[in-house]
């Protein structure tokens, strides 16, 4: 949980002395752990110790890392993490598009922002309906933007 991203990561290093096998699953709990605590530099560690032990990231693992870096402007943090999802074929879901598109909008990359929108045409047919709320949503955030431009 999120209240406990600090007994999560106790849990992790304790796991291999009592000869439990770490797994994509333990590392997304984890990391899952520390993203909804918004400790993006904790859930990037353990996501390159994830990655570095041979393990396979899923869009579990970047959804979490990417939640991590909501409201504080890591927009670098996350256009690294898309770029990685690439290089690896894991497919983005709604939510990791929804989580780019906070980020992105957060950190000012409005170029960034366009490469999601573009990436919504990947999306499963049965996501439309959260395709559909993240277009209404990026529309509204750069009609926000435009309106505070004109009051500057």
């Amino acid at each position: 949980k999120g209240g406990q991203w600090d007994q999560a990561l106790r849990l992790l290093v304790e796991m291999p002395s009592a000869r439990v096998k770490l797994d994509t699953r333990t590392y997304n709990a984890a990391i899952s752990a520390c993203g909804k605590a918004r400790r993006w530099s904790s859930a990037l560690e353990l996501f390159s110790r994830m990655k570095h032990e041979g393990l396979r990231p899923t869009a579990v693992s970047y959804n979490s890392v990417l939640l991590a870096c909501c409201g504080q402007e890591l927009g670098d943090v996350a256009a690294e993490m898309f770029e990685d999802m690439k290089a690896t074929n894991v497919k983005p879901d709604s939510q990791t598009l929804g989580w780019l598109l906070a980020v992105f909008e957060q950190s000012g990359q409005v170029a960034l922002e366009l490469e999601v929108l573009g990436a919504l045409q990947i999306l499963d047919t049965s996501d439309l309906d959260a395709a559909r709320t993240l277009l209404t949503a990026a529309a509204t955030a750069s009609s926000l933007r435009s309106l505070a431009a004109g009051w500057a």
